[in-house]
């Protein structure tokens, strides 16, 4: 009978332990999920801490290539043009000839110039001989004299006009343009050709109003121009002038450059592409501007909640890629992606790091 009673008793015991087993273990499967789940469900985001970087605020525009001086070549005297030398694209030198007037015309009229000067002269020369022996009379000197004069300025015109046949270059340069041919009638009215000087090309950028301020306080001195047609880039261009006036029809105002480095390849017109430094921070902390919520929202991560916290940036500093942190937050990480779907108080968990799991039996 005991016997009996010591195994039903066993029974029992075990009976009992099973179902606190079972319960134990069914709580802990629920309480394992339940967490396992709340992880799941918590806001999945990606975060950084601030870098050290450099931040350039720049101004890009679109620009062209322009002469150091354009120079328009008109004939100093009016006939027919035998020859123009001057081929477009060509280099000159200063004074070298690049067109020829008809100069027969005016051979002759030096020739006849030439001819009444010494008639004048040798008139002279015996008015002063009987004027010393006072033969004549000093009015009669005078005349003798004023007609020397006279035929002396002539000669004198009619000999620049002869050089004037040819037409030189004032400077040394390229030429740019041909206006007139081989047989047309020219005048000093009439251009016939147009080059531009040898000095460096420049860069004349049109600048929008609005940032103005940095170029008239002098802040920004220089610029870099990448010609794309050329295969050119990073071509230092110092300014070497800022027009004192703004364009009422663009808004604009016109900053010309002086391009330095090998231009040889560059003429005038190409299209090309000016940037500007505006401002700069130098080894700043930065962070993507992709961190922004908003203008000048941040969030940072609280690892103790798990959860974000925002912080106001306080209009930053970007070069468009990049922005600046205030310092005080150096050693903060902060949400750089899923940040716009916060709120205070939402759970998160960061992307990459371990979540909780279940163990097994």
């Amino acid at each position: 009978m005991s016997d009996k009673r010591a195994l039903a008793a066993f029974w029992k015991s075990a009976a009992v332990g099973a179902i606190a087993l079972a319960a134990a273990a069914i709580w802990t499967v629920k309480h394992a999920g339940t967490e396992a789940q709340a992880v799941a469900m918590a806001l999945p985001v990606r975060t950084e801490t601030p870098e050290r970087a450099n931040l350039e605020k720049t101004l890009r525009l679109n620009s062209w290539i322009d002469a150091d001086g354009t120079v328009t070549i008109v004939p100093k005297v009016s006939g027919t043009l035998v020859s123009l030398e001057a081929e477009v694209g060509q280099s000159v030198l200063a004074g070298q000839t690049l067109a020829l007037v008809d100069p027969e015309p005016y051979r002759l009229a030096l020739e006849q110039a030439r001819i009444a000067r010494e008639a004048a002269r040798n008139e002279f020369e015996r008015a002063s001989k009987l004027a010393e022996s006072g033969s004549v009379s000093r009015q009669a000197l005078d005349q003798a004299t004023s007609q020397k004069e006279a035929a002396e300025a002539q000669y004198d015109v009619a000999n620049l006009n002869f050089g004037n046949t040819r037409v030189k270059a004032p400077v040394s340069g390229k030429i740019v343009q041909r206006t007139a041919s081989e047989g047309s009638l020219v005048s000093p009215s009439v251009p016939i050709l147009t080059m531009t000087s040898a000095g460096e090309p420049l860069v004349v950028a049109r600048v929008p109003e609005q940032y103005a301020r940095p170029f008239v306080e002098g802040l920004v001195t220089a610029g870099t121009v990448s010609v794309p047609s050329a295969g050119i880039d990073g071509v230092s261009a110092a300014i070497r002038h800022i027009a004192p006036y703004v364009r009422s029809d663009s808004r604009t105002f016109e900053v010309t450059c002086a391009l330095g480095g090998d231009t040889r390849s560059l003429l005038p017109g190409m299209y090309v592409r000016v940037t500007f430094v505006l401002d700069a921070r130098m080894n700043a902390l930065t962070l993507p501007v992709s961190a922004l919520s908003g203008e000048s929202t941040l969030w940072i991560l609280d690892r103790a909640t798990m959860t974000g916290r925002p912080v106001d940036a306080r209009t930053p500093f970007s070069d468009g890629t990049r922005f600046e942190v205030p310092a005080e937050y150096a050693d903060a990480e902060f949400i750089v992606e899923g940040q716009h779907f916060l709120r205070e108080g939402t759970k998160v968990r960061v992307l990459g790091e371990p979540g909780v799991t279940v163990e097994g039996n």
